[in-house]
């Protein structure tokens, strides 16, 4: 073996020993604490920063009163990237729970969750940025309709903003309604969203898939026939059925 092949093969394992276990020395055996303020924070969810890291969102008991919904960034190395504890997405009145969070695809997230600040359950939608900074205040309202409107569920349009679905109950029994938001907050659909499946009995427990065109697919068990069944339907970027 030639001198300059040795040196490169030393070089290669200085590497290996000196910088890359650098690169993960913030990640430990039993986990990076993102947050232990006061009291308790439970019902995590998470999804890609697009860079090797991640942005949690949770639910947060830490005023003592209420749920509120914070959110914290954690890079590839295991290092914190915003506010220790985390960031304040939603501390408005009465609980925010039920969350979910989905990638946006630019560095930041979106985060979907029931609120009831209002006096009774309603879907709220918030994003943040790759810096921690929440663009669409302390929420945006995505369904304040009557009734109650419960198990929210998000997924990407393919165009930094998402399409989310949910339960509701405005005309008694529980059916399944959709609204899309753009990436500036704006609702795309019918006020209070567009109905996807208002068949008789309850329609309940709805998740959603992107198409990866912009479209959407979802699903929920339904009790039409007086059992639970497994139903789907398709929507397009216009919320009309497929």
């Amino acid at each position: 073996m030639n001198r300059v092949i040795k040196i490169a093969l030393f070089l290669n394992l200085l590497f290996v020993v000196t910088i890359v276990p650098s690169l993960w020395a913030a990640w430990n055996d039993n986990g990076v604490p993102l947050c232990t303020a006061p009291s308790h924070q439970e019902e995590c969810q998470v999804t890609s920063d697009g860079a090797g890291g991640a942005i949690v969102a949770w639910e947060d008991y830490r005023e003592g009163f209420d749920f509120d919904i914070y959110v914290q960034r954690i890079d590839a190395t295991g290092t914190i990237q915003w506010t220790v504890n985390g960031e304040a997405l939603c501390a408005a009145a009465f609980d925010q729970y039920g969350l979910q969070i989905e990638s946006d695809g630019a560095g930041g997230a979106l985060i979907v969750w029931a609120d009831g600040r209002n006096g009774a359950d309603d879907i709220y939608a918030g994003r943040i940025d790759a810096s921690g900074s929440g663009m669409w205040g302390s929420g945006l309202p995505i369904c304040t309709e009557t009734g109650s409107q419960q198990t929210p569920q998000l997924t990407s349009d393919g165009a930094a903003g998402a399409i989310i679905t949910w339960y509701d109950t405005r005309w008694g029994n529980g059916d399944i309604y959709a609204q899309r938001v753009d990436a500036w907050g704006n609702v795309l659909w019918s006020t209070n969203g567009d109905s996807i499946c208002t068949a008789a009995n309850w329609q309940e427990g709805p998740q959603i898939v992107s198409d990866a065109l912009g479209r959407a697919i979802m699903t929920w068990f339904d009790n039409r026939s007086g059992t639970n069944d497994i139903y789907a339907q398709r929507i397009n970027a216009s919320g009309t059925d497929q």
